[in-house]
């Protein structure tokens, strides 16, 4: 891929996280993907179709078979993984499981207890959803970024505004704010909200992180983190950055420091 190409390409905010994590896991999963094989995983299923129908719940104003409607959806995601990967060699498991459809029901139950759980702890909530699952984007120093914000939410007696995001999975990387520091950066900057604090709320845990001081998420820390990134990519600077994150990476095998196949070979 020609610089001219890539440069046409728009950046987001899991393109910063996913390339400081690990460089090289951004280049198998993203430069290289045509070449990668599809790797699904059930637990992606089960955040995807969790996080659908909760939005789908609140756009409703909760008038939507929120448990219905994630099956239905939860059970085409399946179907339609098992069409674009029919051997279950490349599915993704966790550890100790064996077999894929096992696992598939697994965490189609798991993504309805998450559901049922969320419903009890929001029925008396003490603020209203001001965005919902709101587009943006928006140009920082000639890179231009997109993405959704999941909500934002507005304390009516305290007079206070939250950025809040979902999270499906284990709890972990709670001292990392830049999700939710771009977001507010973002609702400010576009939509004119005072938002300076924000939280993730764990599905699975039934509980929000801590509320995070997102101030200094500014123009021009966001300016900055963009154009290195962006000057990454066209350069071609990918550092493979192996850690305890590498036991569930599905590009592994892959992988020029942890693998031991090269890029395109099958399982």
């Amino acid at each position: 891929m020609d610089s001219e190409t890539e440069r046409k390409y728009t950046r987001s905010v899991s393109q910063l996280k996913s390339w400081a994590q690990c460089g090289e896991k951004f280049y198998l999963e993203r430069i290289q993907r045509r070449r990668m094989p599809k790797r699904p995983a059930p637990w992606t299923l089960m955040g995807i179709a969790v996080h659908d129908s909760i939005m789908e719940w609140e756009e409703t104003k909760h008038e939507l078979d929120i448990i219905a409607y994630y099956y239905r959806l939860y059970d085409e995601l399946a179907e339609e993984a098992w069409r674009d990967q029919p051997d279950p060699l490349y599915w993704f498991l966790p550890p100790n499981a064996k077999y894929v459809d096992k696992a598939i029901k697994t965490y189609r139950e798991r993504g309805a207890e998450q559901l049922r759980v969320y419903i009890d702890a929001f029925e008396s909530r003490p603020w209203e959803i001001l965005c919902l699952e709101r587009e943006f984007e928006i140009d920082l120093g000639g890179v231009l970024v997109k993405g959704t914000v999941d909500r934002v939410l507005y304390f009516v007696d305290e007079d206070w505004y939250l950025v809040e995001d979902l999270k499906t999975g284990t709890v972990k990387d709670e001292a990392d704010h830049r999700q939710l520091g771009f977001y507010a950066f973002v609702a400010r900057e576009l939509w004119e909200l005072p938002v300076r604090d924000g939280r993730y709320w764990y599905l699975k845990a039934n509980r929000p992180s801590e509320t995070y001081d997102l101030s200094r998420f500014d123009r021009e820390f966001w300016t900055d983190q963009f154009a290195r990134l962006d000057t990454a990519i066209h350069l071609g600077i990918y550092l493979p950055n192996p850690g305890s994150h590498c036991q569930l990476c599905p590009v592994r095998p892959w992988c020029s420091t942890q693998g031991w196949l090269e890029i395109g070979e099958p399982l």
